[in-house]
């Protein structure tokens, strides 16, 4: 079709417009990834930030393949580049919920400081027990692998 598709990462993406709408941030801080292998080709998240009415001109991007990665560019980007940061300094780290703390204590290993603002949460209503919660569901599979994606990260200090 051309344009970028709703992925499971885009619960963040919407969350950040959400955030610039109202005008609680001025800029956005995005990695982001080309939609195909073509030069020039136009970036995922920036591409559903503007198809949501965010302006390109407050949208900054650079590429990274992990977590650390993004929090090493991000400090080089302070670092290089303080005067782009608009406002008090203060920075906001959106991600999904069950990634925070591991964001967290990259942003920490590069000095950075957020204010953390979780999306994506994952969970259930509490409902009494029935026998019918012992029977394991399709989508357990991907929580604990996430889980365990989460923990072994912990332990190798990521």
């Amino acid at each position: 079709l051309g344009t970028a598709q709703i992925k499971i990462y885009t619960q963040r993406v919407l969350s950040a417009a959400q955030f610039w709408h109202p005008g609680k941030t001025r800029m956005l801080v995005c990695s982001d990834f080309p939609i195909d292998e073509t030069p020039d080709a136009p970036t995922i998240t920036s591409e559903l930030l503007q198809s949501v009415g965010v302006p390109k001109d407050v949208i900054v991007t650079f590429q990274a393949k992990n977590t650390a990665m993004e929090m090493e560019q991000m400090r080089a980007l302070l670092d290089q580049s303080p005067e782009k940061v608009p406002g008090d300094g203060k920075l906001g780290l959106i991600t999904s919920a069950f990634h925070m703390n591991r964001s967290l204590r990259l942003a920490e290993s590069q000095s950075l400081e957020f204010i953390p603002l979780p999306c994506g949460y994952r969970g259930s209503v509490l409902r009494p027990f029935s026998p019918r919660d012992l029977i394991p569901e399709s989508g357990a599979g991907k929580t604990v692998s996430i889980v365990i994606k989460e923990h072994l990260a912990k332990l190798v200090g990521r």
